[in-house]
């Protein structure tokens, strides 16, 4: 009876929640939301006599220790986490922890290596950036120091329109 109890009393219904958090969560708050509340001073009243025993034993509860996990140890939770993140979910939390490896220099790319197409140049320059490059978007320049005008079309589009 007591190892019966223990399963569909206690294990059954964790197992529940962490399977389907969100089919389990949203019915529970809605039951548990007027429940914390009626039950607000009989929880205080609890509260209060288990301080008070506490205090009687000496022991203290109001200096609680800030117990703060290492970059690490949530790397490891994360990496541990298995099928309760997605792939993606747990691939940029990893990619955070690597930016402080990161400099600037291995993020931003120089001026000069940057693709974009010049629209002051000639037609027949500006077709043959857009055989010829790699990417499917472009940046547009224009003017007297070819600042950033905004983003060209899919350069694809803009193929088929020439």
């Amino acid at each position: 009876m007591g190892a019966n109890l223990r399963v569909f009393a206690a294990i059954a219904p964790k197992i529940v929640g962490t399977t389907y958090p969100e089919k389990v969560a949203l019915p529970a708050s809605l039951m548990l939301a007027p429940l914390m509340r009626v039950g607000r001073p009989l929880i205080w009243f609890v509260n209060l006599f288990a301080n008070a025993i506490l205090a009687a034993l000496h022991i203290n509860t109001k200096n609680k220790h800030d117990q703060r996990i290492s970059p690490e140890e949530l790397r490891t939770i994360v990496l541990e986490t298995g099928s309760f993140m997605p792939t993606k979910h747990r691939s940029i939390l990893l990619n955070l922890f690597d930016l402080e490896n990161i400099t600037v220099d291995a993020v931003m790319i120089p001026r000069r290596r940057i693709e974009a197409l010049d629209f002051d140049a000639p037609f027949e320059q500006i077709l043959h950036q857009l055989e010829t490059g790699y990417h499917k978007q472009a940046d547009r320049l224009s003017g007297r120091y070819r600042s950033r005008a905004g983003r060209a079309a899919c350069a694809q589009d803009a193929l088929r329109a020439a």
